[in-house]
């Protein structure tokens, strides 16, 4: 199921929006609404078979620039997982992470 944030990632007082899902993507937000074209997120590589599904934990500015930053979840197949922090900027979140992470690094030996 897709989930949805928005927030204003480009800090120019429209907020835009984040749908999640099997390919997150960005609607920009404009002075007359959303944008019509949406502009596909990077998903993060993970092993295994399938399709990664994204779900969007927050938008909301982590670093203090007066942007929302996209914090993502994405799995594959229950058993693979990246966190990944997606700095805002001035034309939407970043291409690469500020910084990712798998929750299997919090795993108990």
């Amino acid at each position: 199921m897709p989930t949805l944030a928005a927030g204003d990632v480009d800090h120019d007082g429209n907020p835009d929006l984040v749908v999640a899902g099997s390919r997150p993507a960005l609607l920009r937000g404009t002075a007359n609404g959303l944008s019509a074209t949406a502009r596909p997120l990077p998903v993060p590589r993970l092993p295994g078979s399938g399709r990664p599904h994204s779900t969007v934990l927050a938008l909301t500015d982590v670093d203090g620039d007066h942007r929302a930053d996209l914090v993502l979840l994405t799995r594959r197949d229950r058993t693979h997982d990246r966190v990944t922090v997606l700095p805002g900027g001035p034309s939407g979140p970043a291409a690469r992470p500020a910084f990712s992470f798998t929750t299997a690094d919090f795993t108990a030996p």
